[in-house]
């Protein structure tokens, strides 16, 4: 990649696979996006970049991308997959573009210190312009996605009445499911799980909390 090709990828703005970063200030929020990237469908990442699209560059690069890569390779499980090249914009300054591909082993997940100083491991996903931390049953339905080639599901009362309302309903919560099943929080985020997995249901991520929704291709 050159200066040219460069200007014209930040032209196209942040979104769902390309994100900016002017600095490696604070590690451990760039490796979010590293993680989000490797469990979605992966994306780039341009340091050296201001949020507007303003093109700096580092002049400190290589000590910057050593910071970085050793923060990933000491707090990001498994390994994720990664390219990183380097593109000169002035004769001091270099602007570091991280490749980051979609993984074959998710979930990564990034160690994360909590305010009681104790470290917690965390999966991400890209939604559009963000990185969010996933839940506990996107995170479920990416660890097997990865190992199971298909799904198994016989359809009872809850299943039936759960599509029902779905038929009816843009979409729902697993708060909501659990109300309307009546079911305790566990065997209701496992059956939406499985009609996930199953390709029943969509699963739409959120900081606020996933919304699931019908996956209407399944039912033409």
């Amino acid at each position: 990649m050159d200066r040219q090709a460069l200007e014209q990828l930040v032209a196209k703005g942040e979104g769902a696979g390309l994100e900016f970063k002017r600095k490696v200030r604070h590690p451990d929020k760039i490796a979010r996006e590293f993680v989000a990237f490797a469990n979605s469908h992966g994306g780039i990442i341009l340091i050296g970049v201001d949020d507007d699209g303003t093109i700096y560059g580092n002049k400190d690069a290589d000590g910057e991308g050593y910071l970085l890569e050793k923060w990933l390779a000491q707090h990001i499980t498994p390994s994720l997959p990664y390219q990183r090249k380097d593109v000169h914009v002035t004769a001091n300054r270099k602007v570091l573009v991280y490749q980051v591909f979609a993984g074959s082993d998710k979930p990564y997940r990034l160690a994360v210190e909590g305010e009681d100083g104790e470290w917690r491991r965390f999966a991400y996903v890209r939604q559009s312009d963000m990185s969010i931390k996933a839940s506990r049953e996107l995170t479920q339905v990416l660890r097997m996605s990865q190992r199971e080639k298909g799904v198994s599901i016989s359809f009872g009362d809850r299943e039936k009445e759960l599509l029902a309302h779905l038929e009816q309903h843009v979409d729902i919560t697993l708060d909501s499911a659990q109300k309307l099943l009546q079911l305790n929080k566990r065997k209701t985020s496992g059956l939406l799980i499985l009609l996930t997995r199953a390709g029943l249901l969509r699963l739409h991520p959120s900081e606020k909390g996933d919304r699931y929704s019908l996956m209407k291709e399944a039912f033409e």
